[in-house]
């Protein structure tokens, strides 16, 4: 092999590395604001109307308000096709999809139930 097409191949391997990054990043955002329009349940735990942040690690989705974890609950994703706009999805008062703008990726909620921590601004009247 000559010395010029062994440097080719690692210039190819190169870019390949430097690449990576670009077409291994999620589909979805890792943060997103979101608001409840109207008390739901995501897996057992009661959220009331409000803004939320969503953040989403490997395989798992807090919602946090005012900075503080309120819920938190597994997911998976799932192909879906691309929507015009963010949207949840709910199953009579539970929340068990989000879609994202855009995205053929959307958060499908896996368990139905939510480890939380308690909160009085969490739950709603029971």
């Amino acid at each position: 092999m000559s010395g010029r097409t062994l440097n080719r191949e690692h210039a190819i391997v190169a870019d390949l590395t430097l690449a990576l990054p670009l077409w291994a990043k999620p589909l979805i955002p890792l943060t997103k604001s979101n608001e409840l329009h109207s008390p739901a349940r995501v897996g057992n735990t009661g959220l009331l109307a409000g803004q939320y942040e969503l953040i989403m690690d490997d395989k798992t989705a807090r919602f946090e308000k005012d900075k503080k974890v309120v819920a938190e609950i597994p997911y998976q994703l799932i192909r879906i096709t691309k929507p015009p706009m963010d949207a949840m999805v709910f199953h009579k008062e539970e929340l068990t999809e989000i879609v994202f703008a855009g995205q053929s990726m959307a958060l499908e909620f896996t368990d139905g139930s939510a480890s939380v921590s308690p909160s009085p601004s969490s739950f709603g009247n029971r």
